[in-house]
């Protein structure tokens, strides 16, 4: 397991596994944050402009390449919003690569981040609007 895997691992809320196929289509899924029972019938890339626009790099792993990692995905499909650390590996499935997509849900962490960041903004204005010249 990858350093960022590990890392982006203990700040989730929760995880799911997706394995897909060369064509983006779904072979296992746990459904451990989503349900993937009415994406089953198409390739995820139709439902999903984020795997659309990132399946080509994914199609060029083998199993000796590293992870692709991709960071606060904010939509992973239409209906799916939160924000969300994905990596991508191969793994070979008998005579056919497939890929397996983790998800991390870290919306949760994200927003508080994102919480304090603006607090800590805010005080910063205020304190430039007192003392000013």
């Amino acid at each position: 397991m990858s350093y960022q895997r590990h890392h982006k691992k203990k700040e989730a809320t929760a995880m799911q596994r997706i394995v897909l196929n060369a064509q983006g289509y779904i072979l296992e899924s746990d459904d451990g944050i989503f349900s993937t029972a009415d994406y089953r019938n198409n390739s995820l890339l139709v439902y999903s402009p984020f795997l659309e626009s990132i399946f080509d790099s994914v199609c060029k792993l083998d199993e000796r390449s590293s992870e692709l990692f991709f960071p606060r995905v904010e939509t992973l499909l239409g209906t799916v919003t939160g924000v969300y650390n994905c990596s991508f590996e191969c793994i070979v499935g008998g005579y056919f690569r497939e890929f397996e997509w983790l998800i991390y849900d870290v919306t949760q962490p994200y927003e508080q981040e994102r919480a304090i960041q603006q607090s800590k903004n805010e005080q910063s204005i205020r304190w430039d609007l007192h003392h000013r010249p």
